[in-house]
């Protein structure tokens, strides 16, 4: 590796927030009245005018600043082959469907993989001006709203196991979830959108867990938290355990394995009981 990470880290936090303050402004104007412009992708949920905004924000400002790098968006499939050394993982918005219900629930999200793994993580919450950001090795930090300096951020530790705090999709339960809580005898809550927000809310101890026990989500919802997470002191696998692959030159970016995103002192309990909940199957998607 010959970059100067602490330097990339920069660079990212200046553009992922460039692209957040304009999230933020049509965020505003769309509580105003103004049309969001949403479209249907095709299989795959709305867009609006703040992800194509946020995206091209985005992509302008990482081709300028390191050309060359390949950059893999949600937003266009045909970069979805990442056999690059360097490659940009970016999720201009995520939880359009959030931002659609104008519930603040959405982020922005920049990483960047080096070899396939990911070194370099920005997260920008565009209602509230919060910001999480990671580089491997240079720990993780918080922007809260409002603030001017950022806070070192180390995961918490909560004991017993069924203390835990898990945080859960505002959209209907996984049976998988059902049967992980049971498993474990947990209780407690945090309901949010957004795959980044849930993680982020592990990373800065509102949550102390979070699973996702499904295929769903995608590289560019788990690069730039993955990061951030593992600097806190967290570890963040696939529902089954396994790392997840960033380096994928056929363009699958799904992860098919599910997430499970916590703290390391209870981690490999948790584990064993995803992996007993990965066995229950789940209800047929409409």
């Amino acid at each position: 590796m010959t970059r100067d990470l602490g330097e990339v880290q920069e660079t990212t936090r200046r553009i992922a927030r460039e692209a957040a303050r304009r999230v933020a402004q049509l965020y505003l104007d769309y509580q105003n009245g103004a049309d969001a412009g949403t479209v249907e992708k095709v299989g795959d949920g709305p867009v609006t005018v703040a992800d194509r905004e946020a995206d091209r924000i985005i992509k302008e400002g990482l081709t300028r600043a390191f050309p060359g790098d390949a950059i893999l968006s949600e937003e266009v499939s045909s970069s979805w082959v990442t056999s690059a050394e360097w490659t940009w993982m970016v999720d201009p918005l995520d939880g359009t469907k959030e931002f659609i219900k104008a519930n603040g629930e959405f982020m922005v999200m920049v990483g960047l993989c080096h070899e396939g793994v990911p070194v370099v993580g920005v997260v920008v919450e565009p209602a509230t001006g919060r910001e999480l950001y990671a580089a491997k090795g240079l720990g993780a930090w918080h922007v809260p709203p409002g603030a001017d300096a950022p806070s070192r951020l180390e995961l918490r530790r909560v004991d017993p196991v069924s203390e835990l705090t898990l945080a859960v999709s505002r959209s209907h339960r996984s049976p998988r979830v059902e049967t992980f809580c049971e498993l474990l005898n947990i209780h407690k809550e945090y309901i949010s959108g957004s795959v980044g927000r849930k993680i982020s809310l592990v990373t800065t101890g509102k949550a102390d867990l979070y699973l996702h026990p499904s295929p769903g989500t995608k590289l560019w919802d788990t690069c730039a938290p993955q990061v951030i997470l593992e600097e806190a002191g967290g570890r963040f696998t696939t529902a089954l355990g396994d790392p997840i692959a960033y380096r994928r030159p056929d363009g699958d970016v799904r992860n098919d394995d599910g997430l499970l995103a916590a703290g390391p002192w209870h981690f490999d309990t948790l584990l064993e009981a995803a992996r007993k909940a990965w066995e229950i199957p789940l209800p047929p998607r409409r």
